[in-house]
């Protein structure tokens, strides 16, 4: 489950002595309307009382809450938000409205971001905040540069139920450059072998599966601008051969009706628009051979039941649209 009650390590980072987290989904966005899972709303009503939460109808239905002084766009701000008892007793249920007017930044509304509620020791206040699913995980210090910490259960297999053939792919802009954290992501945390293996495996899905979305997406693209021949010849090439620094050829179309090679690379994940992802040496040095005719096609919110895939690209040189970060080192002997 994407939603969980704060570890130690998160006590420890926000200085808290308790609180709770979950995901944003799709369908929440675009009401702004975020619901109140149990774990979240029983230490809510244990730390406040129950009696202090605005009920079901009552004219004032706002509480008062502390921004997480651990990211920039909640340092030092307080926030009015609907906070309430969303239906009539006896029932529990509870919702917040995250909305523009509250003074929460509208580049943290992304499905598959953490919003989270902690208390402190000193402050009967809660405190709120917002994160993307890499700032999340350098808290529990999970490699930053590393997507595939999310998926919570370390031991659980990822596994795809959709059609590739009937799945809506939506294209969205680039985003704009991600904002880091205040304080720097920590080491990285012991793993059990077993669970790494799993990870790998569930990397390797994970990316085949974003493989197949780029397949198909091309395909539909020459289709659609009538050239079913052209989607014919569109080539999953690193089903074939390791190594060439892309996964599919494709195609182009100009203006003046011919048509161009491109070479795409593809990057999936299951978390947000602004995860990081690895890339080689191999593949920075195709974007530059390649020029204009490289591409990387990141595929993001790649769930499993296929209901809100999206992705975006960029063409020519890596480095000409990401920050590029060196996680690893070569040894020779001195």
């Amino acid at each position: 489950m994407k939603t969980g009650r704060f570890s130690e390590q998160h006590r420890i980072f926000f200085d808290a002595n308790d609180g709770a987290y979950t995901f944003m989904t799709d369908a929440e966005i675009k009401k702004r309307t975020f619901n109140v899972k149990v774990v979240i709303r029983d230490m809510v009503i244990g730390h406040m009382g129950e009696d202090v939460i605005p009920q079901f109808g009552a004219p004032d239905n706002t509480v008062t809450f502390n921004g997480c002084d651990k990211t920039s766009e909640f340092a030092e701000k307080t926030f009015q938000l609907t906070f309430k008892f969303s239906k009539p007793p006896p029932k529990k249920e509870m919702s917040i409205y995250l909305s523009r007017s509250a003074g929460i930044p509208d580049n943290k509304l992304n499905a598959g971001n953490i919003w989270f509620v902690y208390f402190r020791k000193d402050s009967v206040r809660p405190w709120i905040g917002i994160m993307s699913p890499t700032e999340w995980a350098s808290v529990v210090g999970i490699d930053y540069y590393c997507d595939d910490f999310e998926i919570e259960d370390k031991k659980r297999k990822v596994s795809y139920s959709f059609d590739i053939n009937t799945i809506v792919i939506n294209e969205v802009a680039p985003p704009e450059k991600a904002k880091k954290l205040i304080v720097p992501a920590k080491k990285r945390k012991e793993i059990l072998c077993g669970e790494l293996q799993n990870q790998l495996e569930n990397r390797k899905t994970i990316g085949t599966k974003g493989e197949e979305v780029v397949l198909e997406f091309e395909k539909r693209k020459l289709c659609n601008a009538g050239r079913a021949d052209l989607a014919e010849k569109v080539k999953w090439k690193s089903a074939e051969v390791d190594g060439l620094g892309y996964d599919i050829e494709s195609f182009n179309l100009l203006p003046n009706g011919k048509e161009e090679t491109i070479f795409i690379e593809v990057k999936a994940t299951m978390a947000g628009v602004k995860t990081p992802f690895n890339i080689s040496l191999n593949e920075v040095e195709a974007s530059q051979r390649y020029g204009k005719a490289y591409y990387i096609y990141r595929v993001f919110n790649l769930s499993e039941d296929g209901s809100a895939i999206k992705l975006y690209k960029t063409n020519g040189p890596v480095e000409n649209h990401f920050e590029l970060e060196a996680v690893a080192f070569k040894a020779t002997k001195k």
